[in-house]
């Protein structure tokens, strides 16, 4: 195990009968909040609610009620209007987006600068210090409730960036499995899967550690036999599913691991920039693929297979136990009526020349399971895509 870090202040409920709790909460946080949030949660009724709890507790309320596409350009605006204003809280409402939106206004109302050059980055936040924050998760996805992550792009250029440290952890976060019901199916198991994901790229990296990835089965598990009945609209399974999530995002699955490794994350990158899919879909597409492109038989890969896709690989081959790890995750998409391929959800055509110019515009792709070259990196989005390798 190595030695590692930890620190996070934030509290978390759990619940659909927590309304006034948390706006007795959000209160003592600050009298005067910005609420930030998704249109689905504005049409649902629930942010009416919100706010006559918050105003009931004390709390003065402004309110963006339709972050479908935030950029720099509307946090900036978010930002100035918390500073004229003297908000002292920002409360993101929906999922990782609108979270990562409300992180990123609370520190860059604190900052007497531009923080975009530091979120073009990709670094820790600069600053010591930002607004009161609070996050309650309307969809169950990729942990941003509690971690120290927030991505966001510039729409004047199409540039994306992002802030990652302990300043930008919430100081309260919820999570209502009220609020995540009525999520189309599809988005929510595509959502649910990126957990799944990204446990298992903690599982794979960094060297063994028992407790860590322990941790990381634990989300995968609750998170594959949960969704079938969350898909029904089981708010129990609902549940689950947010509380894996969140605890996904909040460390355990890589305490004592050396740092993740982030190929998926930068190949990813390069999916979703030319298809113009979600980071979402293109993430959950890739994986398998992915996972193709850096097995070595070891223990960790059988281990993986074994224990979070029950795919049981003892006496077989290292070609064979690969494809019946990949055949369950296959079997597992299926079910769950999520795509395969990148053809499956969005038809393209893009040939490898056309593909290699977005290939080589990010820079090299670093891994610590293998060296990833231009045509590696090509041949493994176009395996993904489903096209033929010319």
């Amino acid at each position: 195990m190595e030695s590692f870090s930890f620190q996070n202040k934030g509290r978390l409920l759990f619940g659909e009968d927590r309304t006034g709790e948390f706006a007795r909460l959000a209160a003592g946080l600050s009298k005067r909040a910005l609420v930030v949030c998704g249109a689905h949660f504005s049409r649902s009724g629930e942010l009416a609610g919100l706010e006559q709890a918050l105003e009931a507790a004390g709390v003065r309320v402004w309110v963006e009620p339709d972050l479908s596409s935030p950029s720099i350009e509307q946090a900036r605006a978010m930002m100035e209007l918390c500073r004229r204003q003297s908000i002292g809280l920002v409360i993101g409402v929906g999922g990782a987006t609108v979270m990562d939106f409300a992180k990123i206004v609370a520190y860059g109302a604190a900052q007497q600068r531009d923080v975009w050059p530091e979120i073009e980055q990709r670094g820790e936040p600069r600053g010591g210090s930002r607004l009161a924050l609070a996050t309650v998760s309307t969809y169950p996805s990729s942990g941003s409730d509690m971690d120290g992550a927030a991505e966001m792009v510039e729409k004047e250029t199409g540039r994306a960036g992002g802030l990652y440290g302990e300043l930008l952890q919430a100081d309260l976060c919820w999570l209502n499995p009220g609020y995540a019901t009525g999520i189309p199916g599809p988005i929510l198991a595509y959502g649910a899967m990126t957990a799944v994901i990204q446990a298992g790229v903690a599982f794979l990296s960094g060297g063994r550690c028992s407790f860590a990835e322990n941790a990381s089965l634990a989300v995968s598990r609750t998170i594959l036999s949960s969704l079938p009945a969350a898909l029904r609209g089981e708010r129990e399974a609902i549940g689950e599913l947010q509380l894996a999530a969140c605890m996904n995002g909040f460390g355990p699955t890589s305490f004592g691991k050396k740092e993740v490794d982030f190929s998926l994350y930068f190949i990813e990158g390069i999916v979703e920039n030319y298809w113009e899919i979600p980071y979402v879909p293109a993430i959950t597409i890739l994986f398998p693929h992915w996972l193709k492109s850096v097995w070595s038989d070891g223990g960790a890969f059988r281990d993986y297979f074994r224990l979070a896709w029950g795919a049981d690989t003892a006496g077989l081959t290292g070609p064979e136990a690969l494809q019946k790890g990949l055949d369950a995750i296959h079997r597992a998409y299926d079910d769950f009526g999520i795509a395969w391929t990148l053809q499956a959800l969005k038809p393209m055509n893009p040939g490898r020349g056309k593909l290699l110019q977005f290939v080589r515009e990010p820079g090299p792709c670093e891994s610590s399971f293998r060296t990833f070259t231009e045509d590696d990196v090509a041949s493994l989005i176009l395996e993904a895509q489903g096209a033929r390798l010319d």
